[in-house]
């Protein structure tokens, strides 16, 4: 057993090593190389199967939140900002990203965003009061909304590969694409009200029966229409989607509600009365069971011995790919009792240790089961269990926080950024760590850069007038400047919003610069580009704003624009109207950032809009 408790200590190290950078905080904790860590085992146990089960195992130890760090793109900021529609006109998911996006979307990650989403919408929809003529409509896209082609996906690159028509059809001519659960638990719900679901589909005309079949099939039922797209159409997805919708409101419909999962699916009046965005991060993919994908792998090797339920169980759970499960499964049917035992440790500290990863190695009521079983095998090795259990609470913190009771805050921050959540007063009490975690680590600052990448490569690829017309609208407020400061020492947005307090910060003239954002003005200054200051702000403000905007490094700017005293309409309305004045006035806005949708909604909104990420606050 002496060998076995060092092992578990080396288990624990190669745990914390490998999540020592998942708390947004970054915290500076200096621990063994992977390297060393992996030579201490091969010394300890040079005649045990266990050494090379645990080096396979290794790439789950925060698996979700290594993945979105890769070389090339960080793909958790690069998911985020397709959702919040900052990366646009893409062609394929980045190479590098495959096994992020796999990970994501073929765990309980996926799902749970999409759950929160549809949470928003069902409680809207029930809010309803309904005019009793039975006119009301809802409208579903098909594809990665109502029915899922994730098993396509995962055999072709999860979307990093060019979409092949071919293939892709003979799929869908399957008819066997199963149903996203989620939405058609909305779809249930809107029909018990007496709200009539449309399908709106970039499907052709020619797919009509197997999509019917399909849909009928996987439960769906009560539909009032199934709109396709005719043969030959050859407008964009927004021409053709808001056509359609517009057909229904000329004959007297009234679409409360617009679901898809595209961005494409819910713009282009008339959008409806309210819109939803479910998740999507490689164009067309879909949940599918992880159980029934893989259980024939696992099943092709006999393992037998102590554990042998777990071990199976956890061997169907974990994030591999299907190569590396059929050397896994070998290895663990190859393996002694004593490996089957650190196979289980291994597991345990690493469902604990996700860092945030979509796959969820184990669920809870599991991996308190393995505890219990690891303690009653071990009575002699307590103490190292009781290590492993006292790490399990650090490992990974921030994606733990993200799954905290109450709320799953990160999906929670999502539906935020993509627009999903709207109305909302202060941030879920329990979220105040995971929103502290996010905002003052090295997460928000990534997910700030690919926003600002993307503005500016538009705006480098912009032809200019060479009239000095061209101008960008900027926020100010967690865009410009960042009143981190002041929101760290107020629960991260989860207190009620105190005005006298926020405005003796203010006054302080004290708040720092967002680098990132900078970083895009001084660009449009060089180009030629300029900046405009839109804030919500008001007037008796002025002096201390251009005094803290000028302390920052900001110089240079055409006008800064705040709002009047006494003002009492809407912030899209109040923004909308500025930016009209400007265009009124000759100018040509050819960009507009901000943290708010409210910052960005509203015509003109100018030529390209970007959302830069703000889980802080809401202002509508």
């Amino acid at each position: 057993m002496s060998r076995l408790l060092v092992l578990l200590a080396v288990v624990a190290l190669v745990a914390a090593g490998s999540s020592s950078s998942c708390g947004a905080w970054e915290l500076n904790i200096r621990m063994p190389t992977a390297r060393a860590v992996e030579e201490a085992a091969a010394r300890l146990l040079e005649r045990d199967v266990a050494a090379p089960l645990i080096h396979a195992l290794r790439p789950l130890l925060g698996s979700g939140e290594d993945l979105g760090r890769r070389a090339g793109v960080p793909c958790d900021s690069w998911r985020l900002a397709v959702e919040a529609y900052n990366k646009r006109d893409w062609k394929t998911v980045p190479a590098d990203c495959e096994d992020y996006v796999g990970h994501y979307m073929l765990g309980k990650h996926y799902r749970r965003d999409s759950r929160v989403v549809v949470d928003e919408a069902v409680a809207y929809a029930e809010g309803l009061k309904l005019a009793g003529n039975g006119k009301e409509v809802w409208v579903f896209d098909v594809d990665e909304t109502s029915l899922s082609n994730l098993p396509y996906y995962a055999k072709h690159g999860f979307g990093a590969r060019p979409y092949n028509a071919t293939s892709f059809n003979e799929y869908v001519l399957k008819g066997s694409a199963p149903a996203l659960p989620e939405t058609q638990r909305l779809f249930r719900k809107l029909v018990s009200l007496g709200i009539k679901p449309v399908f709106l589909t970039g499907r052709g005309e020619d797919q009509r029966s197997i999509t019917d079949v399909n849909l009928r099939r996987q439960g769906y039922s009560g539909w009032l229409e199934l709109l396709l797209k005719p043969l030959g159409f050859k407008g964009t997805a927004i021409g053709y989607k808001s056509g359609e919708r517009q057909k229904l409101v000329d004959a007297g419909y009234v679409i409360v509600g617009n679901i898809g999962d595209q961005w494409s699916d819910i713009l282009g009046k008339p959008e409806g009365a309210r819109t939803f965005k479910l998740p999507d991060p490689i164009d067309e993919i879909l949940f599918v069971s992880r159980r029934n994908a893989r259980s024939e792998i696992i099943d092709g090797y006999r393992i037998e011995g102590p554990y042998l339920d777990l071990v199976s169980s956890l061997l169907r759970a974990l994030p591999l790919r299907y190569t590396v499960y059929q050397r896994l499964a070998r290895a663990v049917a190859m393996a002694t009792a004593t490996a089957k035992l650190i196979f289980l440790l291994v597991a345990l500290v690493g469902a604990g240790s996700s860092c945030g990863s979509a796959w969820e190695l184990m669920p809870t009521a599991a991996g308190a089961v393995v505890q219990a079983t690891a303690a009653r095998l071990m009575k002699e090795d307590v103490p190292a269990a009781a290590t492993i259990h006292a790490l399990r609470p650090l490992v990974g913190s921030a994606g733990d926080l993200g799954r905290r009771a109450g709320v799953p805050c990160d999906s929670w921050r999502l539906a935020v950024e993509a627009y999903n959540k709207r109305d909302w007063k202060t941030v879920p009490a329990n979220c105040e760590n995971y929103v502290g975690h996010y905002m003052l680590g090295g997460h928000y600052r990534r997910d700030s850069r690919v926003v600002v990448d993307e503005a500016v490569a538009y705006a480098e690829g912009l032809k200019l007038g060479g009239h000095g017309k061209e101008v960008w609208v900027f926020d100010i407020d967690e865009t410009t400047l960042s009143n981190l400061p002041y929101y760290a020492t107020h629960g991260f947005g989860t207190k009620p919003y105190n005005a006298t307090a926020f405005d003796e910060y203010v006054l302080e003239g004290s708040a720092p610069v967002l680098p990132e954002t900078q970083r895009l003005f001084e660009k449009l200054i060089s180009l030629g580009i300029k900046p405009v200051f839109l804030t919500g702000r008001t007037e008796d403000k002025r002096a201390i704003t251009v005094s803290n905007l000028r302390s920052q490094g900001y110089s240079g700017w055409l006008e800064l624009l705040l709002k009047p005293a006494g003002f009492k309409g809407t912030a899209i309305a109040y923004k909308s109207g500025e930016r009209q004045k400007l265009v009124d006035a000759g100018y040509v806005i050819v960009g507009n950032i901000g943290d708010q949708w409210s910052d960005i909604l509203g015509k003109p909104e100018g030529a390209r809009t970007f959302k830069l990420p703000d889980p802080l606050y809401y202002i509508g």
